[in-house]
């Protein structure tokens, strides 16, 4: 389980969140002013993304596709490349032998810049990058950038739709050969073999949408990965996850060389219980 908090005083506590008073102390692992970054691959290849302050900072009239309230609406939080995302692609890249079956479906949810998606993808695993349609260009150019089409897709999803849950669950359970795919049209897709979650945990009345969509996505053998950044001081969101996620998820702890890349960053692997998971026709 995570770290337990007392409730702070809510004072300001999105302003504070987004005029980044302590995210950035320590340094940052992606400085916020960068307009690139470089993360290498185990072959040598190097993913090369970029990212925005000026995009973060939300203008007038540029909302098409964001969301309707709280953090997000203010800030264009797909703009940047957070710290968590960087962690969870190092444990992906340093681990994902062991983890996960070899072309086995991978979800990222929230992808926002999709480091954590672009880097399963590289590594050869069937990815869908998902996130609110504002963030979707940047995800298809940076897949097109970094020329992962053979693996990578994007889709849209905003958390708790469960309609679109079940299309994403279709595309990501898509064989590369025609006849495996035609053989599954018409049945229920199985749950997607992975799920990554890179700091998703910033907002109170998401955590139930974001609880639907990994529900509808994840069966008990799916690896799902969570990484999240105690600097962002959310104490409250954090708590709040851990006990409404216990009662279908349980909690382990991950640790090794890949989590002292930022202490304050926590890496948790989730597994859905048993009894918490629908058949398959039930989840329609």
């Amino acid at each position: 389980m995570p770290d337990t908090y007392e409730e702070e005083e809510e004072v300001d506590a999105d302003d504070e969140w987004l005029g980044f008073n302590d995210i950035f102390s320590p340094a940052p692992l992606v400085p916020p002013g960068a307009d690139s970054f470089e993360f290498p691959l185990p072959d040598g290849r190097v993913l090369h993304l970029t990212q925005s302050v000026a995009a973060f900072t939300r203008r007038d009239g540029d909302t098409e596709g964001a969301a309707t309230a709280g953090a997000d609406c203010a800030r264009n939080t797909s703009a940047l490349i957070w710290d968590a995302s960087v962690v969870i692609a190092s444990y992906l890249r340093a681990h994902h032998a062991s983890l996960l079956p070899k072309g086995a479906s991978v979800v990222e949810l929230g992808a926002g810049m999709g480091l954590a998606g672009l880097t399963s993808a590289a590594l050869g695993y069937r990815t869908t990058l998902t996130d609110r349609a504002e963030a979707l260009p940047g995800l298809r150019s940076a897949v097109e950038r970094n020329l992962l089409q053979e693996h990578a897709r994007v889709a849209e999803l905003s958390w708790g739709d469960a309609d679109a849950a079940r299309s994403v669950r279709a595309v990501a359970a898509q064989a590369d050969d025609a006849a495996e795919a035609q053989a599954t049209v018409g049945a229920e897709a199985p749950p997607v073999g992975c799920l990554l979650l890179a700091d998703l945990l910033y907002e109170l009345p998401l955590l139930e949408p974001l609880l639907s969509s990994m529900r509808a996505l994840a069966g008990p053998a799916t690896c799902i990965l969570l990484a999240y950044d105690l600097a962002i001081h959310r104490p409250a969101v954090y708590a709040a996850f851990a006990t409404l996620s216990e009662v279908d998820f349980e909690w382990h702890e991950l640790e090794g060389a890949d989590l002292e890349l930022k202490p304050s960053v926590r890496l948790v692997r989730l597994q859905r219980r048993e009894a918490s998971a629908p058949a398959a026709a039930d989840a329609r």
